[in-house]
């Protein structure tokens, strides 16, 4: 198969000011579809925000010119833009360009018009707008900038009897507009035959099925089946962050997919550039309670400490992870000290690497991953409440979110402790069930696509994708399905030049049912005799519950 060459795709973002949401959001999208699409298409935003101009000319001349670009978006909401100076040119009847905004939009449709290109979408929002009350002259701009749009409008777009002179798309919040341009970019290549075999996932990669193991932020890419869900959970946690307390609590059952939907879904959506408008630099920080058998504190702080975190803090006073989670066993707002400053030093270091006016505002995700282990036996409930206060300090200061995924069944374990139960109630919740049957079917077809393998069909057993997903019937077959999907990768074949995953393969591990049972009966068949004997009841014993605590 022909290597297609990367096309490289330029969108010039105009707009007055008003939808800077919306500007930030494209510059989101784009980044996700960049990722998605890496080697095929790379999206290149024109926004005028990110260059500088010199003082000898004004703004708009020195702007690059939209009629330059492959697409143009252009969003309206209650203002036409900044009016341009007297001596700038004109249009063809001989009056002035209401403005800068309808400038760009103007000759980009002129240009589409004469040549064909750019591509011009145009996109309304219909919210409600609140007036500056408060100061009159502010108010009587915004009644003059919604006046001169609405004359515009009714120029260029729809008349006052109602008729339409050109299309555009109107839409009532930031989120909906969000869909809609990934929609259209996705249509915009789609119909252009950019993207070829949408290869995304090349084979040095190994496995786009991750088996048992959760999905990591590496795996975004392959990671389908819950954009519905990641959307709610990022609504749900920037709308508490809003109100000062960034913390959201995921509750599910079992093999629901809870690590693998903020690993590689919620997080690396949640920092992509433009979807949080009020955070410019993201650090994450990713933790067990028991990870390296530390007490909570300490397996806190080593991730916080992590390369990817915050390595910052080692330059502090607390250079190592049992300084500093001694530190925060202290509790109070002294103990998280460490943590800001950190943040701030992170800001300050990009603010000089750019040249910038301003630091960036920086914040921190923390996931607590497997919350449930908190509860273990071996943890003292002195160490619980120390761990939970720091989570409540660190979520306090509304520069760490905090992102916990924990197993339904030790929610009431979680509500017993005054603090993280505090945290739930004035955080937010996302309860996790398992994906419907359209979900299940991206979830074992599109990463397939995506790594550029087939499922066989044969005329005796059909498709294979199609057996799959009719052999998981139970509302616990996410993780089963995983790791056959993983087992029949690891038996592919290659038929007619392409890599297929196989009946055979399937007939041979079990089924969707045997696989996970003869992986097991591999695995303690290379076990010594006396080691198999004390199996049941080691098995037994992780298995049962002490009424008493309710602790495993």
């Amino acid at each position: 198969m022909p290597e297609i060459p990367m096309r490289e795709v330029t969108i010039f973002v105009s707009s007055p000011k008003d939808v800077a949401p919306e500007r930030g959001r494209v510059q989101a999208v784009t980044a996700k579809l960049n990722r998605e699409y890496d080697g095929l298409v790379q999206f290149e935003t024109v926004l005028w925000e990110e260059h500088f101009y010199t003082a000898d000319k004004s703004f708009q001349p020195q702007i690059p010119e939209s009629i330059t670009s492959d697409i143009v978006v252009s969003i309206f909401w209650t203002r036409i833009g900044t009016e341009l100076p007297a001596d700038f040119p004109r249009m063809p009847n001989g009056k002035p360009y209401p403005s800068g905004t309808a400038y760009e939009l103007l000759t980009a449709l002129e240009g589409s018009k004469a040549k064909g290109v750019p591509d011009v979408y145009v996109f309304r929002k219909t919210a409600d707008a609140i007036l500056p009350m408060a100061d009159a002259e502010r108010r009587r701009q915004a009644h003059t900038q919604l006046d001169a749009l609405e004359a515009f409008w009714s120029e260029w777009f729809r008349s006052e009897k109602g008729e339409f002179k050109a299309a555009f798309q109107s839409f009532p919040t930031t989120d909906a507009f969000e869909q809609q341009i990934e929609l259209l970019l996705r249509q915009w290549l789609d119909t252009r035959g950019l993207l070829g075999p949408r290869i995304v996932w090349p084979k040095g990669k190994g496995s786009p099925f991750r088996g048992l193991a959760p999905f990591e932020a590496e795996h975004a890419a392959v990671f389908f089946g819950r954009d519905r869900v990641i959307d709610a959970a990022r609504r749900q946690l920037v709308g508490v962050a809003e109100r000062g307390s960034p913390f959201l609590l995921i509750v599910g059952a079992s093999g629901s997919g809870k690590s693998s939907l903020a690993r590689a879904g919620l997080i690396p959506r949640l920092t992509t550039h433009g979807v949080v408008t009020s955070v410019d630099l993201w650090r994450v920080a990713r933790m067990k309670p028991s990870e390296g058998q530390a007490d909570p504190l300490t397996a806190m702080a080593t991730a916080l400490l992590a390369t990817d975190a915050l390595p910052e803090l080692a330059q502090g006073d607390y250079p190592n992870a049992v300084s500093l989670a001694d530190n925060l066993t202290r509790g109070g707002t002294a103990s998280i000290q460490p943590i800001a400053s950190a943040l701030e030093r992170v800001a300050e270091d990009s603010q000089r690497e750019r040249h910038a006016d301003q630091a960036p505002k920086s914040a921190l995700v923390l996931l607590v991953d497997q919350f449930e282990e908190l509860f273990a036996q071996r943890i003292s409930d002195a160490e619980r409440a120390a761990f939970a206060e720091s989570l409540r300090q660190l979520i306090a200061t509304g520069r760490v979110w905090v992102v916990a995924t924990l197993r339904a069944d030790f929610y009431e374990l979680l509500l017993k402790q005054p603090t993280l139960k505090a945290l739930k109630e004035t955080g937010a919740s996302l309860d996790l069930g398992p994906p419907g049957p359209a979900e299940l079917a991206e979830i074992v077809r599109a990463p397939a696509a995506a790594a550029g393998l087939v499922f066989e069909t044969n005329a005796e057993k059909g498709d294979l994708g199609e057996r799959l997903l009719a052999d998981a019937k139970t509302a616990d077959s996410l993780p089963l399905l995983q790791f056959t999907l993983r087992r029949l990768y690891d038996r592919r074949e290659e038929i007619a030049g392409e890599v297929t995953l196989t009946h055979t393969a399937y007939d041979q591990i079990g089924g969707l049912a045997g696989a996970i049972a003869a992986e097991a009966e591999r695995a303690v068949s290379s076990l010594p005799p006396d080691a198999v004997a004390a199996l049941p009841r080691c098995l037994r014993r992780l298995a049962e519950r002490r009424p008493e605590t309710a602790r495993p």
